[in-house]
């Protein structure tokens, strides 16, 4: 449920990507090119949102803590769907929304 909620509130931050997008024609290579603040994800847990300038896109992911600072699921908005995990897991999951993908790093 926490991460349907930080996915939601993730939608004002990509709606200014993709703004900004249309404007420039390519995507900031830093948040700091946007005129809004990454919005607070809502979540206790998730402090933040990361950006970050892919070669054709860009990603926007968030973690929160799954097992006791143990295992940490990281959420990844990417929309070329082109998502990469890191750590020993190689497995990627739907979140059941468009272009969002989680895997559990551990």
């Amino acid at each position: 449920m926490s991460r349907n909620i930080a996915i939601a509130n993730a939608a004002a931050l990509v709606k200014q990507i993709e703004q900004y997008h249309q404007k420039t024609g390519a995507y900031p290579k830093t948040v700091a090119e946007l005129t809004k603040k990454i919005p607070p994800s809502g979540i206790i847990g998730v402090f933040t949102y990361f950006y970050d300038k892919t070669p054709n896109a860009y990603t926007v992911t968030f973690t929160q803590n799954v097992l006791f600072n143990f295992n940490f699921e990281v959420v990844q908005y990417d929309p070329t769907d082109s998502h990469q995990t890191t750590g020993e897991s190689t497995n990627l999951n739907s979140t059941g929304k468009k272009h969002w993908k989680y895997y559990i790093y551990d």
